[in-house]
Formats: structure tokens, sequence, C-alpha cells
């Protein structure tokens, strides 16, 4: 399901991370949530993937592939589930600073 700020990510871009890498949640963070972003300011996505997921489809370089066709700035940065859990509540984590400051835009 597609939550609010959803309407602001290009559809192209997300539609593709949902389709190829089916994730639980995705997020949105940094300038385009905390209100500094120009026109060609990337997109910074964490992708929070099943517990499952593979090695390679948390590969950083995979997820990069998986929209670069796209040419639509984009950080994508998967994550299995358990460790988005743990991580949510260490300081100084990615994780933890996306939870605080960015928005959930995806969940299944």
């Amino acid at each position: 399901m597609l939550e609010s700020p959803a309407e602001n990510v290009p559809t192209l871009l997300l539609s593709r991370i949902i389709e190829a890498m089916r994730p639980e949640q995705i997020w949105l963070f940094g300038s385009r949530v905390k209100g500094g972003a120009r026109p060609t300011s990337d997109w910074d996505l964490l992708v929070v993937m099943p517990d499952d997921a593979t090695d390679d489809e948390l590969d950083l370089m995979q997820a990069w592939q998986t929209v670069r066709d796209l040419r639509i700035p984009a950080d994508v940065i998967p994550v299995r589930r358990s460790e988005f859990e743990e991580a949510r509540d260490h300081a100084g984590t990615l994780v933890r600073t996306v939870v605080a400051e960015g928005k959930r835009i995806y969940a299944r």
C-alpha cells in the first residue's frame, strides 16, 4: 500500500522497486523529505526486504542496476527486516536516522 508522500516519488521508480525487489517497506529520506531538495537531487530510498532475502537481493550494486535504466537519480539501499528492526533502536545508525527523519512511503 502506498502511503503519503509517495505521490512525490516518481511513479516509475517506485513501481520498478516494488515489482523487481518485492519489499515489505520503502522509506524516503534525505533532502527530499527534509525540504532542501533541488530539482537535480537524488531520491534516497531505504528498502526493507523480507528476512529470507538472498545476499544478491540485498546487494547495493544489484539494487542500483534495478533502477539505473530509468535515468532517475536514486540511492536504493536494501536491508533485511530483522536488521532494520534491530538498528532502529541504535543511535548513529542509518536506519534510526531514516525512521526519525524519513517517511514510510510503501508497506505491504
